[in-house]
């Protein structure tokens, strides 16, 4: 599970469709989409989890010294 996060959040990182503060905006969304659940007392979606988690590694990979963008080849 843990090698499929990281794989995600490095794609979802190097994509030219999330920039950083899209990525900043849906984990703040996330954030208190589970926050309002927890105060609610009501049982958080491990979904929820999994995306906040896969958002926030996306968003540390992107800047990290590690992360490179990868140029998308458009088919003409």
């Amino acid at each position: 599970m843990t090698l499929e996060i990281d794989r995600i959040s490095q794609r979802i990182a190097r994509s030219s469709h999330a920039d950083g503060y899209k990525l900043w905006r849906t984990q703040k969304d996330l954030d208190t989409e589970i926050y309002q659940l927890a105060s609610a007392k009501r049982p958080v979606p491990l979904e929820l989890v999994r995306m906040r988690s896969i958002i926030a590694k996306a968003r540390a990979f992107r800047n990290s010294a590690a992360y490179r963008p990868v140029q998308e080849i458009h088919e003409h």
